[in-house]
């Protein structure tokens, strides 16, 4: 749940290298909105705790340009969407809530994303993590003794 550190510097973010192992593992990572993890103009921003200048606009472009990295070092299972739409204080421009993601969509439709990567980058890839979850718990089940149950 973070965003890529090569395009935005914020320290939750995840490094390259990482990135290139979650490939390895058959991960997924779920592309948060937080404006800091997308912007570091915006990280910048808020470090400096300064109110009285407007925070700067954080763009859907932006936030594609984290899928797009992430897609590049991990390749397109390793991307979901995490959107973050509860606690935090700001969002990016155009994507207040899930009814918004067709413009994200659509700005990555417009990078050359198919249909069958956005479908992958939605739904596909989160559901194939939770899946091999609940297999390795079902087998990890059978391993518990009845009175630790």
């Amino acid at each position: 749940h973070s965003n890529a550190r090569a395009v935005c510097e914020h320290y939750r973010n995840v490094p390259d290298a990482i990135l290139e192992r979650v490939a390895d593992n058959q991960g997924v990572v779920m592309a948060t909105f937080v404006p800091a993890f997308v912007s570091n103009a915006y990280a910048e921003w808020e470090a400096a705790a300064d109110t009285s200048i407007p925070a700067p606009e954080v763009s859907v472009a932006e936030v594609a340009n984290h899928l797009d990295h992430i897609r590049a070092l991990a390749g397109i299972a390793a991307v979901g969407l995490g959107g973050d739409f509860d606690g935090i204080p700001a969002l990016p421009r155009d994507l207040s809530d899930v009814s918004t993601y067709p413009r994200l969509l659509e700005e990555l439709h417009s990078r050359g994303w198919s249909h069958s990567d956005l479908d992958a980058l939605c739904w596909r890839n989160t559901v194939r993590v939770l899946e091999a979850a609940e297999a390795v718990a079902a087998s990890l089940s059978d391993e518990v003794p009845e009175a630790a149950l």
